[in-house]
């Protein structure tokens, strides 16, 4: 095993746990799969990511809710 990401799933919601891989620049990719992962097991509506980016965000913080953007959703207050 290179690499391996997993959520916590609770009613219909999952919400992601954790990851690592010993090869670069794949999280991305190895998060992707995890969401269609439990978008085709059909149980899952929502899947939690994290925090959006707010004005004081670093450039990473803001490039991964960039990343989460893509996925659609919207932020709750």
């Amino acid at each position: 095993m290179r690499a391996f990401a997993y959520a916590i799933c609770w009613k219909d919601w999952a919400y992601y746990a954790s990851s690592a891989s010993s090869v670069a620049n794949v999280m991305h990719a190895l998060i992707w799969a995890l969401m269609l992962a439990l978008q085709a097991d059909g149980r899952v509506r929502y899947f939690e990511l994290g925090a959006a980016a707010v004005a004081e965000s670093t450039a990473k913080e803001r490039g991964i809710a960039f990343f989460k953007s893509g996925f659609g959703g919207s932020t709750w207050p």
